[in-house]
């Protein structure tokens, strides 16, 4: 699951809930299976991670663009 605010929608509509889903799949892959029902990201002022819930940061410009730095922060 992803939530983000109406600012962050032209990034975290394309990414973040594929993002959460690739990571899982990959680290659960390399180490151990996922072991909690969800996961959910959170659009917030900058970055941590608890179980469940990641909070990442990163925001377009207001014409919607972002780059690409801004991009793969979100995510890191």
């Amino acid at each position: 699951m992803s939530f983000y605010g109406k600012e962050a929608y032209p990034l975290y509509r394309k990414f973040s809930t594929r993002a959460v889903a690739h990571t899982i799949k990959t680290y659960s892959d390399f180490t151990f299976p996922y072991p909690y029902p969800v996961a959910q990201s959170v659009e917030a002022a900058n970055g941590m991670e608890y179980p469940m819930i990641c909070f990442n940061y990163g925001r377009t410009e207001k014409d919607g663009t972002y780059s690409e730095s801004v991009k793969t922060a979100c995510w890191v």
